[in-house]
């Protein structure tokens, strides 16, 4: 599916189109509204036709009252609807989600469920479309101005993908994921400007990442970086800072082995070998080259390759973290791991210790609760486990991935001791922030 940029490539679309917006600005938004839904079934990825429907939707809404509020309640049946529908059939959701906007046209939660669904449907435009709904609508939402900005990126527009990543900064100035969108946003917007690069730099780029792979304009300027970083570092062999950030940059090409090889470099020198940091960078990188050989593998349909990879990852993650768990028993991020890493392959018992280790760390406490919320829950403790669970979702009050997880989580240990006004009250919250989180529209169906 792809966007349509106006004029439609269809002119009799275009002349439904202009009827439409002249019943808009007539006074007759039914017509309009009933016109630009058929449209974008047939043109999902139209946003001017989008933006008209919006002008109708709101228009027909205008005056509040019982109306509105019949409106309201009929916009979340449809909404429901539409995220049972979503994974079967996304474009069919998209148009049940327009419909539920037809009703209720200020509701966030389907603007948010648009943009995610347009994003599905390779719709990036009309996932900005959306997602600034949802900024308007909830201006003191990092996380939503964190969606703008990435549907920005995905549409090409890179400078409005830093402004919403800095706006989402100015709001949670610790969240992870919109410094790393900041960066990505500035780097992209930086190579957009850049003019194409020369001859010799394309012919080293075969050289570091392979014949088959089409380097992009910023695989360009980090092959320009490793090439006069490998040429300083022969005429000082023991630079660790260098071979550190040759790793570093192999590891960004998408090759941690070559990663990994440099990492054994710094390592081998008298500086590296008791350096800890470099040590974690071993590990990490070769997790890294195992779990790309598994997606090798998986890619070539080779199902005995596939299996005994991934055997390979899970023993060398498991064997690694264990390790270093030992060396550096402090590092609450190796102890959040490890737990992790044990609580995934069902010894929920042994992962406990190492997220109550963990929490001594305030870097990672709350991810280290949500981990021993599971931990306990797991284990058949449903009171300690809402103990906890309740803690990390003060701790963290987003409704980002982790945020609902917790959320989830929380949900299901009340289910546990049989407080089902509390797991219905969370499972509620969930589904206004998400209704196509995991099954939690059938959970809070359930309940009336």
């Amino acid at each position: 599916m792809s966007e349509t940029a106006p004029p439609s490539p269809d002119p009799k679309l275009r002349k439904h189109l202009d009827k439409a917006t002249s019943a808009a600005a007539g006074g007759d938004p039914s017509y309009a509204i009933s016109v630009c839904e058929s449209i974008l079934e047939k043109s999902p990825g139209w946003v001017e036709a989008r933006r008209i429907l919006r002008q109708a939707q709101r228009a027909r809404l205008s005056g509040g009252g019982l109306q509105k509020l019949f409106g309201t309640l009929q916009g979340r049946v449809e909404l429901a609807k539409a995220a049972a529908r979503r994974r079967k059939d996304p474009a069919g959701a998209m148009v049940l989600i327009e419909k539920s906007l037809s009703a209720d046209p200020d509701n966030a939660t389907a603007y948010r469920l648009l943009g995610a669904v347009a994003i599905e449907l390779g719709l990036p435009d009309t996932a900005v479309f959306a997602f600034e709904d949802v900024c308007r609508l909830k201006p003191g939402d990092a996380a939503s101005f964190l969606a703008l900005g990435n549907a920005l990126s995905r549409a090409g527009k890179h400078a409005d993908a830093v402004r919403a990543a800095e706006r989402a900064l100015e709001i949670d100035p610790s969240d992870g994921d919109a410094q790393a969108l900041l960066k990505d946003a500035s780097v992209a917007q930086t190579m957009a400007a850049r003019d194409s690069a020369v001859p010799s730099q394309a012919a080293s780029a075969v050289g570091i990442i392979g014949h088959s792979t089409v380097a992009t304009e910023g695989d360009m300027s980090i092959i320009e970086r490793i090439s006069e970083a490998e040429h300083a570092f022969a005429g000082n062999p023991e630079d660790v800072r260098l071979a550190r950030q040759i790793a570093g940059d192999y590891a960004r090409l998408g090759k941690p082995e070559e990663a990994l090889r440099w990492i054994g470099r710094a390592r081998a020198t008298p500086a590296g070998a008791a350096d800890e940091s470099l040590e974690r960078l071993e590990f990490e990188y070769g997790e890294a080259t195992l779990a790309k050989e598994a997606d090798e593998a998986r890619a070539a349909g080779d199902s005995e390759s596939v299996a005994a990879a991934q055997a390979k990852l899970r023993a060398f993650r498991r064997e690694g973290l264990a390790r270093l768990c030992r060396r550096y028993p402090g590092d609450g991020d190796l102890r959040l791991r490890h737990g992790e890493l044990l609580l995934d392959s069902g010894d929920s018992g042994r992962a406990a210790p190492e997220f109550q280790a963990a929490l001594r760390d305030a870097r990672v406490r709350a991810a280290a609760r949500f981990g021993l919320g599971r931990s306990f829950l797991l284990t058949g403790k449903p009171d300690l486990a809402r103990e906890q669970l309740e803690q990390a979702r003060t701790a963290h009050a987003a409704m980002d991935e982790r945020g609902k997880a917790i959320r989830y989580t929380l949900a299901e240990a009340c289910e546990a001791l049989g407080d089902r006004e509390a797991a219905a009250n969370h499972f509620k919250a969930l589904y206004a922030a998400d209704v196509g989180y995991r099954d939690v529209a059938e959970r809070v169906a359930k309940y009336y």
